[in-house]
């Protein structure tokens, strides 16, 4: 397939912009979901017992994670941070950099793998757990770990991962392409 290298470059821009527009999403979505109540309406009616006290650190971060700022600084840091390891991978590994397609590629589809996943795991925990402890911390940490963990495990794909398994195939390739 004969690209040019600005084809090359647009087809590389589009795909890394889609995955990172999914993990951005993705992880907006889940902070708005795993956060353990809703804050709309409790400063209305009051707050029920069982929750934090005025002045607390869970009530202060519950209420920055729901304002406009809080709900998406998480999903700002998070996509950065992915776009910092896409740039420094191609530094690193300059094989990859004739390849920026195919890597991009590989990078789209671990988001795109990550998340379902992600989600799932959070969904089935938060549901599990979240229900069943009434100590508001453990809650939390219960609502927050597998979305954690999911993002951290992306972040070891898309930095270790998968420029290897790529290198992998560029070199077997190009070891085929000379015998």
């Amino acid at each position: 397939m004969f690209m040019t290298k600005t084809t090359r470059l647009l087809f590389t821009f589009v795909l890394l912009a889609s995955s990172q527009l999914l993990l951005f999403k993705f992880i907006t979505l889940m902070v708005d979901l795993s956060l353990p109540y809703d804050v709309s309406w409790y400063d209305y009616w009051g707050w029920p017992a069982s929750n934090p006290p005025v002045d607390s650190w869970q009530r202060n971060l519950t209420y920055f994670l729901s304002s406009p700022v809080g709900s998406v600084l998480p999903a700002v840091v998070a996509t950065l941070i992915s776009i910092g390891l896409f740039g420094a991978v191609l530094l690193r590994h300059p094989v990859l950099r004739g390849h920026t397609v195919r890597f991009a590629l590989f990078f789209m589809l671990a988001t795109a793998v990550s998340i379902p996943l992600t989600f799932a795991i959070s969904y089935v925990t938060t549901a599990y757990f979240c229900d069943r402890l009434t100590n508001w911390p453990l809650a939390f940490v219960a609502g927050w770990l597998p979305l954690a963990a999911g993002v951290i495990g992306l972040f070891v794909m898309q930095g270790y991962v998968i420029p290897h398994k790529c290198l992998g195939v560029l070199r077997g390739s190009y070891q085929e392409s000379r015998v």
